[in-house]
């Protein structure tokens, strides 16, 4: 079960039981939370038959005063296909699938996707603000992130793809297992020739060419 708090106030909430097989929260309109919290998540779910997580409409908890919006994701697999805005003067902080490097208490997502047209937006004229994209098993990025001033995480402890459509702005970008830099060469790792031409690091501290 999980509720959905539309005010985002605390006082009132809906609670919706997720009936097997295939356990779903899903959110296809517009969610605003000023300031506060919006939660979607399939935890208890997903340890039973594997929750999904759909993200195709409008989630907004931008920051008000001196408070930071806060948007979380989580659930056995995460789609973002929408908008997700947590900007405001501090900045806000959107988790996806995961906290950061997967630390923290927040149920983990195997698989985690953000497609391409999908926008997550925590930028701040202060304070940078948080994004964090993390699966345990399955990352792929092809949507945009800003939080300027602030940090985003485009992570998994298994497979990480970011594809070409891909825009990140913020002041660090980290991308998990393996850290590459973008350079002139192409060492510790290799292209796979394909449609589109994977990179793939074999090692730490590899380099791709930036061409």
């Amino acid at each position: 079960r999980f509720s959905v708090d539309l005010n985002g106030d605390g006082l009132l909430a809906f609670e919706v039981a997720a009936a097997p097989p295939g356990a779903r929260a899903s959110n296809s309109g517009t969610i605003r939370a000023a300031g506060g919290t919006v939660l979607l998540s399939t935890a208890d779910a997903a340890a039973v038959v594997g929750g999904v997580v759909n993200m195709t409409g409008v989630i907004s908890a931008r920051a008000v005063e001196q408070r930071g919006g806060t948007v979380v994701l989580s659930g056995g697999t995460v789609s973002v296909a929408g908008n997700i805005d947590a900007s405001g003067t501090v900045g806000g902080t959107v988790l996806i699938g995961g906290d950061w490097q997967g630390g923290g208490s927040l149920p983990r997502a195997e698989t985690t996707t953000v497609s391409a047209g999908a926008s997550i937006n925590a930028d701040s004229s202060g304070a940078g603000g948080t994004v964090v994209v993390w699966s345990d098993r399955a990352t792929r990025m092809d949507g945009r992130i800003s939080a300027r001033r602030g940090r985003v995480e485009t992570s998994s402890k298994g497979t990480l793809a970011v594809g070409r459509t891909a825009k990140v702005e913020a002041a660090a970008w980290l991308l998990d297992p393996r850290n590459v830099t973008i350079g002139n060469t192409t060492s510790g790792g290799a292209f796979d020739n394909g449609s589109p031409n994977v990179y793939t690091p074999t090692a730490d501290d590899a380099t791709v060419d930036a061409a």
